[in-house]
């Protein structure tokens, strides 16, 4: 299952591009962006590099590079015990230094991902449980600390499509909105990148805001017509506007062809509620090419009535969609995601 901030790094599919581009052309590349994107970079643990403890009078900058490629480690073994190692030297980071927006992103980042968040079938969930009501749960300490990080930098994009991806995940309204408003203010001060402007037209066309995700997703469009998520982003707007299929699904299908596979994960995203997640994960597993198949094929048939064209059916899918997630979505405060929180 892919995280919060896994959901995210599809949002940053032109951030980290442009960040490489830019820094090449001596503009500057902060290091631990460096950093976070090398990490990703890394196909699996033979690759990855050893993150020895920082000495006693180390500061917060060693603690974070230690956590950020701890988190790498957990990403790629799911090892329980690396992810308590990776947060604890977030944690210490912090700690070490409450003015470091990195350090703040870093452990937000971090408990987005928490394992308590996704349980398996057996676990025992009753710690979680209390931990939720007392609103001290990893995913509402994780949001408090990537607001943290935008707080102490308002241009902070990493911690904002951070921010972004948890609350797509929850569609919680109230963090919906919360997301939108810091993307909004980055916008407002000219730091938002045709990324930021994809993001916040999602998060737009998940508040119902339907000619504003319009605008919003032309707007990055305009700037940068590769960004995949732009053009879905564009796609639902358009789709859930009367007499605006067909243009719905020329953006959806343009957007489709031009995603890689971070981005594809929004797409399925999008139609998960049909897919049984070890299905997610087999498509995931298959590649690109397999995965704008299926979406192509699931566009053509899901529809109960053969007199449809594909953007009516596209249509009705979104309209369904959106109404299922605005009034069917179960957030009990005594269950964990997974287990009766956003899920339909």
């Amino acid at each position: 299952m892919r995280t919060a901030c896994m959901v995210a790094a599809a949002l940053l599919v032109s951030f980290s591009a442009a960040s490489r581009l830019a820094a090449q052309a001596g503009n500057g590349l902060s290091p631990f962006a460096a950093l976070e994107d090398s990490l990703a970079a890394v196909p699996s643990m033979a690759r990855l590099a050893r993150a020895p403890e920082p000495g006693r009078n180390a500061g917060a900058d060693a603690w974070t590079r230690r956590g950020l490629v701890l988190l790498r480690h957990y990403e790629l073994t799911r090892n329980n015990d690396v992810f308590d190692s990776a947060r604890a030297a977030l944690e210490n980071a912090t700690r070490r230094d409450d003015r470091s927006a990195w350090a703040a992103y870093a452990l937000g980042r971090a408990l987005t991902e928490s394992p308590e968040l996704h349980p398996k079938a057996n676990d025992v969930i009753t710690l979680s449980v209390v931990r939720k009501i007392l609103h001290i749960d990893p995913r509402a300490r994780g949001r408090q600390a990537l607001l943290r990080a935008l707080a102490l930098d308002g241009t902070f994009t990493r911690a904002a499509l951070c921010l972004v991806g948890s609350a797509l995940e929850t569609q919680e309204p109230s963090q919906l909105g919360e997301a939108e408003d810091a993307l909004g203010r980055m916008d407002a001060a000219g730091a938002a990148d045709p990324s930021v402007l994809a993001a916040l037209a999602r998060l737009q066309a998940a508040r119902s805001e339907l000619p504003a995700a319009e605008a919003t997703a032309r707007r990055a469009l305009a700037r940068d017509s590769t960004v995949a998520l732009a053009h879905l982003a564009l796609a639902e707007a358009l789709l859930r506007q009367p007499g605006r299929q067909a243009e719905g699904a020329g953006s959806y299908f343009t957007g489709l062809d031009k995603a890689d596979a971070v981005a594809l994960d929004a797409y399925l995203l999008d139609v998960a509620v049909y897919l049984d997640p070890a299905r997610i994960d087999t498509l995931r597993a298959a590649g690109p090419a397999e995965e704008r198949r299926i979406l192509r094929g699931f566009c053509a048939i899901r529809s109960a009535s053969a007199t449809l064209g594909v953007p009516e059916r596209m249509a009705l899918h979104y309209g369904r969609l959106a109404y299922a997630r605005s009034h069917y979505m179960r957030r009990s405060m005594v269950a964990v995601f997974g287990w009766g929180v956003a899920r339909m």
